[in-house]
């Protein structure tokens, strides 16, 4: 029950997130101006890394004041629970969950679904969508067939039998990992582990044109 009323006091306060999010970004805005003036007079360069500095203290407030509201995730529904309402704020299209879960799993969705880069299909994906494919590759969720008239295969997503405890292992260190790379790793439980390099090489080996 505990995080569930820390968590709606979350949501009652969406100006710390909103605060945060658009600080975030003048920074990096700030930090990409700096780089193109490296060049200039060196007063100018002062100026520009006064403006970062001021960003990054206010980045750092607004991250505070909302770690200090936020719950401590006890379980991998938490977890998920968690970066399903910060999403909106800091990680909109998705592309922080999605980077994670490539990491996890050393499998770049391009690549695994050559038939449909080609065609563009991932070329406005968000990062929900990349990950409905990423996951249905790593957990051979995926009907080849051949496109007639050509050599080349298509891609027919499949359902993923979430209740399994390799799919749930996997969304653990999924949240886990992103809620790491925005930056709150402060709240996890303590003794969770984050998000191993080794993971990669548990992707089980797979044969283009199977049924998986």
């Amino acid at each position: 029950m505990g995080f569930w009323k820390n968590l709606r006091a979350i949501l009652s306060k969406p100006d710390i997130l909103d605060e945060l999010a658009a600080t975030q970004e003048r920074l990096r805005e700030t930090e990409r101006e700096l780089d193109v003036c490296i060049g200039q007079a060196e007063t100018n360069d002062l100026l520009w890394e006064s403006q970062v500095d001021q960003a990054k203290c206010e980045a750092s407030s607004y991250r505070a004041a909302l770690l200090a509201v936020c719950p401590s995730p006890t379980s991998p529904g938490d977890m998920k629970q968690l970066y399903h309402t910060i999403a909106p704020h800091l990680d909109k299209h998705g592309f922080e969950l999605y980077r994670t879960a490539k990491r996890l799993t050393g499998i770049d969705v391009c690549s695994a679904f050559p038939y449909e880069d080609n065609r563009g299909m991932f070329e406005e994906a968000d990062g929900y969508r990349l990950l409905r494919y990423l996951t249905a590759a790593y957990f051979h969720a995926v009907k080849w067939e051949i496109v007639p008239g050509t050599c080349h295969e298509k891609a027919t997503l499949m359902e993923i039998d979430t209740a399994a405890p390799e799919y749930r292992e996997f969304e653990r260190e999924l949240y886990e990992g992103v809620l790491m790379r925005l930056g709150f790793q402060e709240i996890l439980t303590p003794g969770q582990e984050s998000v191993r390099e080794t993971a990669k090489g548990r992707q089980p080996e797979q044969k283009r044109g199977d049924v998986r």
